[in-house]
């Protein structure tokens, strides 16, 4: 991957590089310790990445933090497809990190993230994106079942069509506007330094959906209490039902994400990741 980057643009050979990161949708590189490449894995992650290469530079103008804005970009005829961009100031802001932040700065952090959804759900995106509803989440349920039904008990297949079923049989779910979301809005992908937003990365799961889906990352890493500070905050009305899909089914589905992902790539450490969160999940109901 280094050498791709090193033939395309020659400047850089002398610098240094690093790789931070292997995840489930790309190949993350630093470069000169100023500079994030990132390689998307597979056929997928390439219309992604796509995608952002189209959203951001428009998207950017408007956000109170900063976004990836990419310098380097893979030729058209390359292969090998890849983005750089200058490294965004701080480091993710882990549940550890939250949870040493004093009231003043989680309250100032809540405005922040309150500020960031308002404005990117009131973004008119000017490109085709994919929308995520009642049809996608039968087809999730669909290949649950074709799929990871068998690695499941009865106890688990049983709590998992309850939540799926009750889900999609009720049509207040789906009264919302679809809005541009990040997609991925959680921890991993919010940078911080010293407890103030100081960047959000990673928009390869942009798409048009359900605006309370973007809360579900932050009830996870950092709690109810903290999460409807941000709602209560949050410039866009919620329908009756936004705080129960954000506790409820968008949290239940999160196991189904590890477990589909690592059956699909033979990663069974993956599986088993995604098995264990879904038993602790059935466990506490």
């Amino acid at each position: 991957m280094i050498e791709t980057i090193y033939r395309h643009h020659p400047e850089l050979r002398g610098e240094s590089a690093r790789v931070i990161a292997h995840g489930w949708a790309n190949q993350v590189w630093i470069v000169g310790e100023r500079l994030v490449f990132r390689f998307p894995r597979t056929a997928e992650g390439k219309q992604e990445l796509r995608r952002e290469q189209l959203l951001l530079p428009d998207l950017a103008r408007s956000l109170p933090v900063q976004v990836p804005q990419f310098l380097y970009q893979s030729p058209l005829d390359e292969e090998i497809t890849y983005v750089g961009y200058q490294q965004i100031p701080g480091t993710p802001l882990t549940p550890a990190h939250f949870q040493k932040l004093d009231r003043a700065k989680k309250l100032k952090l809540s405005v922040t993230l309150a500020s960031f959804l308002t404005t990117l759900h009131t973004h008119r995106p000017q490109i085709s994106l994919p929308t995520v509803g009642k049809e996608s989440w039968e087809a999730f349920y669909q290949e649950i079942e074709q799929k990871a039904f068998s690695r499941l008990n009865r106890a688990e297949r049983d709590w998992t069509k309850r939540s799926f079923e009750s889900f999609l049989t009720d049509s207040r779910n789906f009264c919302y506007e679809p809005r541009l979301l990040h997609g991925d809005f959680s921890a991993d992908h919010l940078l911080h330094q010293a407890g103030e937003l100081s960047g959000v990365i990673d928009f390869g799961d942009v798409r048009l959906g359900d605006p309370a889906y973007d809360f579900v990352g932050l009830f996870a890493a950092y709690g109810a209490e903290f999460t409807k500070e941000v709602v209560k905050r949050y410039g866009l009305p919620q329908d009756e039902l936004f705080w129960q899909r954000v506790t409820g089914f968008y949290v239940q589905r999160l196991p189904f994400h590890a477990i589909l992902s690592g059956l699909d790539t033979g990663n069974e450490e993956r599986v088993q990741i995604g098995l264990q969160q879904l038993r602790e999940g059935v466990d506490r109901r």
